[in-house]
């Protein structure tokens, strides 16, 4: 989304460069800039959520007949698992 995002607003801010109010274009710009310094937030969120995801699969990878987490690396209780999820 952030990339779309990045996309129109360059591509915008470059249509109306010459045909629209000072204040328009500030927006724009302003727009722009900001999509832009909002993506590194967005891949370290992406990677971090992956990681714990990643960590929680790890930990819990099958039920038992009562619905218990058997461990496949090592064991965790799940109040944990649920914390960090």
């Amino acid at each position: 989304v952030n990339l779309v995002a990045l996309r129109y607003c360059r591509s915008r801010y470059i249509a109306i460069y010459g045909s629209a109010t000072l204040n328009a274009r500030y927006q724009v710009k302003e727009a722009l800039d900001l999509a832009a310094a909002m993506q590194p937030a967005y891949i370290a969120t992406f990677i971090a959520k992956n990681v714990v995801n990643f960590g929680c699969i790890c930990t819990c990878l099958t039920f038992d007949d009562k619905y218990n987490c058997v461990p496949l690396l090592f064991p965790l209780p799940w109040i944990y698992i649920e914390e960090f999820f």
